[in-house]
């Protein structure tokens, strides 16, 4: 468009109405009702300056809402010539348009490629002057918002420059709502004064959403420059120059009108003082903060002045109660733009103290980007890194491991992050690391030193980096071997895991012969700490040689291993003196079995170890037990030939009977090594194959198999714990049903005249009682009757549960009717027969069943057992 026409087009008084059905306005008739907007709010003058066209034309339904008009900066409306703004009363939009499809419109002017270079100075050249006059008199201020005329003179004078590089003197603008935040808000400032105690008016409503409307037009065209504009190319230089190794490569600036940078330096001026402003200052706030955030990752000129109060801002934001993951995201795209702050100005103090509480916050330490702000933070000053290092050494001792662990990783990601800038990674080497190494090394507090090792244990796990490897021998080196050595046992128990952490402990570029070296002076450290007088330094020196005896036993020679294991299992595993130390000899051989080039060195051995299943302390029998299950999932090794079954089924046994622990830790463990001997499962097995041998382990070791049978619950489904239980009580009719016979059998071979003494077996009997169930023998049928009831009782909490209704429903109905009342009333009789023929063990056998019987009718209602 030549420059006469753009003039006719501007200065052009119409405006094109859209029709009532039409979803869309014309460009040019938008792009001249914006103009109309611009320069009309102006009236064609300098001193008399008006939002309220551009508000009308944004926000239509707030404009509706405000029955007569109202001037920002002068209340006379006398002063607006009503005659020069008729046509900005015209509706652009019909009424079927909403206000969000409206700005869309007008936005997508702003973008159009038609949208000239001309046009945007003067947009933009028309907004700047109206918003000078709204910020500089601060008519976006409610006038509740004032305390006093004097507490806001006193603020103003009070409140000083932000201190950035690139920043400008706000001053002014940092009233006794809205004080610098980087001085710590001040009074009246962020935090003292609530939104939602602010009570709007129309004049400072009309102020703040003519800001939005400038935020709006900006951002549209903002997003049109940069779709316009060619694919980006990056420099291989940081933002703040030094090179830090963030790898947060920019991308090259791009020019911009200065018209449209001024509008966006107003708004980005205000940003504190809209915090106080009420609710709708707060929207405006975040929408200035949304055009602050576009200029910068867009890259146009000038955008190291738009963030010197959105970052403090945006960091504020994220330490708030209210904060969300994604003010946290926000605050990291944006992380460059913290290499600005200068924090040798005593003004940023306030900022530093935010930044200090990153390190204590959920919302960083449990999302990736937060922990890479915070080591993004470490390189930011030198003196940053020692209070930064403070304020996350505070937290450690209450800190849960996932806490730690986070810690952990921003420690290491700070230290390689300084790769490029020797100053800042002297400074974590010195005041960071060498002090959390020095504390877990002599920090009395066990438990804390523990939490001091988780914290550099991602340290230690990149111990396959060269660079790392360098680092923890120069840092280690001068300490780690002198604790070892100690005179306090504090210090060497702290200092045996480390070595183990860090072995071997050596710089990668002295070669072979000194790697050797330090691999023997290990061996001999470990040697050491295994023969060491203090139980519980044995049992650290006897864990830490399992983890180095894993992860290099290609590369330990022959001698060294020898000597290891020699005295772990030769010498620890009998040590009378200690429990602890048997069980953590058990416990390392373990963690070596899982090594398979170790196995067949260990396989001679473990049966010394197994032994040990007997042991008078529970602490190391359970560790022998959890010994055989690791060893039962390796192909080539039996668990029972390292501990014989008979020795097996008599621990189990002793677990119930002797020390009446029979669902201890020891008999859960032996029940689960056992489970698939005794308890069959997988495809093709049978309910008959597993009653098989249900019936076969309580005839042959009825005592062991009640203690199997007492903590099967722990490893199979309440519904295959019921279903055992209905076919032992099946198995139990059966054998009444088949003694019943039997009786009668008997009974016609009396009258026949054949008679025979009832304790004596007929032929057919002798012949078949290894393959039929019968309930003359009581022995076994106690150990049923018992068994169903355990079972039964193993699973009474679950059925209780909503989704076991089906199970619950399934017991009843296997147990229902007279079947326990049959079989109550058939051992009765068998009772009477015991006290006739003067039988104790019968006697107490039959009582033992009518116990068991009694006990599962309990768990039934009365309604659903007949006969009791």
């Amino acid at each position: 468009m030549k420059p006469q026409e753009e003039e006719e087009e501007v200065n052009s008084s119409s405006t094109t109405t859209m029709d009532a059905g039409s979803s869309t306005a014309s460009a040019s008739a938008a792009r001249r009702a914006l103009f109309a907007a611009v320069e009309g709010g102006r009236n064609g003058t300098d001193d008399v300056l008006s939002t309220r066209p551009l508000v009308k034309l944004f926000f239509k339904k707030q404009s509706s809402e405000w029955s007569s008009s109202t001037t920002t900066g002068n209340t006379d409306e006398s002063s607006i010539d009503d005659d020069d703004n008729n046509d900005l009363d015209q509706p652009l939009f019909g009424d079927d348009v909403s206000e969000k499809e409206q700005q869309t419109i007008l936005g997508d002017v702003i973008k159009s490629p038609k949208f000239n270079k001309g046009h945007a100075r003067r947009l933009f050249a028309g907004l700047t002057g109206i918003l000078r006059y709204v910020v500089e008199n601060e008519d976006y201020v409610p006038a509740s918002a004032y305390e006093n005329d004097d507490d806001v003179d006193a603020d103003i004078g009070a409140d000083a420059d932000l201190g950035l590089e690139g920043g400008t003197n706000n001053a002014a603008l940092r009233t006794s709502f809205g004080s610098s935040i980087m001085t710590g808000g001040g009074g009246g400032g962020p935090g003292t004064i609530s939104p939602n105690d602010i009570e709007p008016d129309v004049q400072s409503t009309e102020a703040l959403l003519f800001m939005r409307a400038c935020c709006l037009l900006l951002e549209s065209y903002l997003d049109g420059l940069a779709d316009r504009r060619p694919p980006s190319t990056t420099t291989g230089n940081t933002t703040n120059g030094k090179g830090n190794g963030s790898g947060n490569a920019v991308t090259r600036e791009y020019a911009i009108i200065d018209e449209a940078f001024q509008v966006a330096e107003l708004l980005h001026d205000s940003l504190f003082s809209l915090q106080s402003c009420g609710p709708v200052a707060v929207r405006v706030q975040a929408s200035v903060s949304s055009l602050c955030e576009s200029w910068w990752h867009k890259s146009f000129e000038g955008r190291e002045q738009l963030v010197t109060m959105l970052v403090p801002l945006l960091v504020a934001k994220t330490l708030d109660g209210a904060a969300q993951k994604s003010d946290v995201r926000r605050l990291f795209v944006m992380r460059e733009a913290l290499d600005l702050l200068d924090f040798a100005d005593p003004s940023i103090d306030y900022l530093r103290s935010l930044l200090l509480r990153t390190a204590s916050s959920p919302h960083y330490l449990r999302t990736v980007e937060g922990r890479r702000i915070i080591a993004h933070i470490f390189q930011l000053d030198v003196d940053l890194v020692q209070d930064l290092h403070r304020s996350i050494r505070v937290q450690i001792p209450d800190a849960k491991k996932t806490i730690l662990d986070a810690y952990g990783d921003i420690y290491l990601r700070s230290w390689k992050d300084s790769e490029d800038d020797e100053e800042i990674r002297t400074a974590i080497e010195e005041h960071a690391l060498q002090d959390l190494m020095v504390s877990c090394l002599h920090l009395a507090d066990a438990k804390l030193a523990k939490s001091v090792r988780t914290v550099l244990s991602p340290l230690h796990r990149a111990k396959k980096s060269p660079d790392v490897d360098k680092l923890l021998h120069r840092m280690y080196g001068p300490i780690l071997w002198r604790a070892l050595s100690a005179a306090n046992p504090i210090v060497r128990l702290n200092a045996t895991p480390v070595l183990a952490d860090t072995f071997p402990l050596r710089d990668p570029d002295e070669g072979e012969d000194r790697t050797e070296a330090v691999v023997g002076k290990t061996v001999d450290a470990l040697m050491a700490l295994l023969r060491d007088p203090a139980p519980k330094i044995r049992v650290a020196g006897s864990n830490a040689a399992g983890r180095i005896l894993v992860a290099f036993w290609d590369a330990l020679p022959t001698s060294d291993i020898r000597r290891l294991l020699g005295e772990i299992i030769t010498k620890h595993s009998s040590d009378a003196s200690s429990a602890a130390v048997r069980a953590e000899a058990v416990a390392t051989v373990s963690l070596l079995i899982e090594a398979e080039h170790s196995r067949a060195v260990l396989r001679p051995l473990l049966p010394s170890i197994g032994n040990l299943i007997h042991d008078k302390v529970e602490r190391v029998r359970l560790a022998v037990v959890k010994m055989l299950v690791k060893i039962k999932k390796i192909r080539g090794l039996k668990y029972y030939h390292v501990v014989p079954v008979e020795h097996l089924l008599a621990r189990l046994q002793a677990e119930g009977e002797v020390l009446d622990n029979p669902t201890g830790p020891v008999a859960t463990e032996l029940t689960g090594l056992m489970l698939n001997s005794y308890f069959p499962q997988g495809d093709g097995v049978t309910g008959s194959d597993q009653i098989k041998r249900t019936l076969m382990f309580l005839t042959n070791n009825g005592d062991a198999a009640s203690i199997f049978y007492q903590n099967i619950a722990f490893h199979l489904s309440t519904g295959s714990v019921a279903k055992l239980a209905a076919m032992l009580l099946r198995c139990l009719s059966a054998a009444i049903e088949a003694d019943v016979k039997a009786d009668a059998t008997v009974t016609k071979a009396t009258k026949k005249g054949k008679k025979r003494s009832r304790d004596q077996p007929t032929a057919d009997e002798e012949n078949g009682s290894d393959k039929t169930l019968n309930a003359s023998n009581t022995k076994l049928m106690a150990s049923i009757a018992e068994t169903i009831c355990c079972l039964w009782e193993s699973i009474s909490s679950s059925l209780s549960e909503a989704d076991q209704e089906e199970v619950r429903g399934f017991l009843i109905e296997s147990f229902s009717g007279s079947t326990l009342t049959d079989a109550l009333t058939h051992f009765e009789r068998k009772y009477e027969d015991a006290v006739e023929n003067e039988n104790k063990t019968q006697q107490i056998e039959c009582r033992c069943i009518g116990s068991a019987l009694l006990r599962c009718a309990g768990n039934l209602t009365p309604a659903v057992v007949d006969g009791l």
